[in-house]
């Protein structure tokens, strides 16, 4: 079981932002939009499972009739991941590792 500052991190949190520290040129972005909508679940076992979509999604009315473009757009704008994660650091904020590439 993985634990932060000897408290289980295991649950399920809701992403309420994301950012890119860029070390190259120091720069700081939203890394999936402004307020982007998304779920990340740790499991007891090590495992792991993100769902994001972009905050600046577009949104359908009617998702049938999707241009080509339409759907490219949708489809750059979401990202799921599943895998394994450790915890590099204890304390009030968790570094989490996973094998994400």
């Amino acid at each position: 079981m993985t634990s932060v500052g000897g408290a289980e991190l295991w649950g399920t949190y809701k992403i309420v932002s994301a950012t890119v520290h860029w070390l190259d040129n120091d720069k700081v972005e939203d890394a999936f939009g402004k307020d982007p909508d998304g779920y990340v679940n740790y499991g007891k076992d090590g495992r792991m499972i993100v769902l994001v979509a972009y905050g600046d999604r577009i949104n359908l009315e009617r998702p049938e009739t999707a241009t080509i473009e339409q759907r490219l757009q949708l489809y750059e704008t979401m990202f799921a991941y599943a895998g394994t994660y450790v915890s590099l650091r204890r304390g009030p904020s968790a570094e989490i590792f996973s094998d994400l590439i």
